[in-house]
């Protein structure tokens, strides 16, 4: 009966590890040679629609056109379905959402998800200040 406790508190945190680090939001690129920058507009942050712009560029600092973007924003907290947006265009390394928007007050981040011409893939992700509420308040 004590093995069978001391395994089942072994397995509960061997599953607590593994989720903290399942948590952790550091920035990564799959591509080192890859910079990422991202604007959004409007400033300050606040609910409602947003224009989320992404500059890709290689390791000369030469713009990267005709790569396939996509930006996930979510929530640092669970329970709330990511929003999720093509960004288009491309000319000098320079791609931009249509549709994107905050549906809600609080802190997010943005993933950044591109296939390169190459063919390799790259994922960065980005913390942001807080959202406002609608005009202005959380």
């Amino acid at each position: 009966m004590r093995l069978w406790r001391t395994t089942g508190l072994l397995v509960v945190m061997l599953l607590g590890v593994l989720f903290v680090a399942g948590c952790d939001r550091r920035s990564e690129t799959n591509s080192g040679d890859v910079q990422v920058d991202v604007e959004v507009s409007p400033q300050p942050l606040e609910v409602g629609p947003a224009q989320v712009t992404v500059m890709l560029r290689d390791a000369n600092d030469k713009p990267i056109e005709n790569a396939a973007v996509e930006v996930e924003g979510n929530m640092s907290h669970a329970g709330m379905v990511p929003v999720i947006a093509e960004a288009t265009g491309g000319d000098d390394g320079r791609y931009v959402t249509q549709d994107f928007e905050f549906t809600m007050a609080g802190e997010w981040f943005i993933i950044v998800r591109a296939t390169l011409p190459d063919g390799r893939t790259m994922e960065q992700t980005f913390d942001l200040q807080s959202v406002a509420g609608a005009g202005g308040g959380n």
